[in-house]
């Protein structure tokens, strides 16, 4: 009786971490969903410039 309770145990154990394991991918997954739709949300809009405006720019890194 002994050795079933403790196989019992095993699955409940294990059955636990599956469900905690996945439950945790769920949440990673919408959190990376939302932040990839807040840095497309706010990513600058395409402007129609005139093809010579900025070439004489002087940048100094």
């Amino acid at each position: 009786m002994d050795a079933l309770s403790s196989v019992s145990a095993k699955d409940v154990t294990q059955a636990a971490e599956t469900f905690v394991l996945k439950k945790s991918m769920e949440v990673a997954s919408n959190t990376v969903l939302s932040l990839v739709g807040a840095a497309t949300a706010s990513a600058p809009q395409q402007t129609n410039n005139p093809p010579n405006l900025g070439n004489q720019v002087d940048v100094r890194v």
